[in-house]
């Protein structure tokens, strides 16, 4: 887990939005392009009683926003169910994701990481299934793997076997291996 040298000059972070599918589309298909392992990380929600509840209650949450990178410089979020202002429609959204979470780099794995990947996957995948299930190009590759799709590596499990962290949370590890803080 080091950062690459092109991440190790400092300079200001961008964290934007993305609301637009013309620049959810050209920010996947750069990231595709550049085949650099992509860091994916899911915010979900529930509308329990309490609804701060949605990691005890994996089976009822939903798919909130996702976020990618494959930089320390540069972040970005696509809103799918925030309770204000844009979101961009998931049926439109999801063929790209699914595309780059399918891309593989120039060693030939998957280009996915995530922190946490048994929860992101099984998010993902049960979104992935709602938002893709009759997709004409990739409805069938979704049924077949149940929405689930190949993660390069688990950053939480890394952490945890590198052993030496004393926390494994995605802040914690990020400002430990990369002097990084996140925001």
């Amino acid at each position: 887990m080091t950062p690459d040298v092109a991440d190790a000059v400092p300079t200001a972070p961008s964290y934007d939005l993305l609301t637009s599918l013309d620049e959810i589309r050209e920010r996947i298909r750069a990231v595709i392009a550049e085949k650099k392992p992509v860091a994916i990380d899911v915010e979900s929600g529930y509308l329990g009683d309490t609804r701060e509840g949605a990691s005890l209650h994996p089976e009822e949450n939903f798919v909130v926003s996702v976020q990618f990178t494959n930089s320390l410089s540069w972040g970005r979020m696509i809103p799918l169910a925030f309770d204000s202002g844009r979101n961009v429609d998931s049926k439109a959204v999801a063929p790209l994701l699914w595309e780059m979470l399918h891309a593989v780099g120039d060693d030939g794995l998957p280009l996915g990481i995530a922190h946490g990947a048994v929860a992101e996957l099984r998010w993902l995948a049960r979104w992935f299934l709602r938002s893709l299930w009759d997709h004409p190009l990739f409805g069938r590759q979704v049924r077949l793997s149940h929405g689930y799709y190949p993660v390069r590596s688990c950053t939480m499990l890394e952490s945890y076997s590198e052993g030496k962290n004393k926390r494994h949370a995605l802040k914690a590890s990020t400002l430990a291996n990369f002097g990084h803080k996140m925001r």
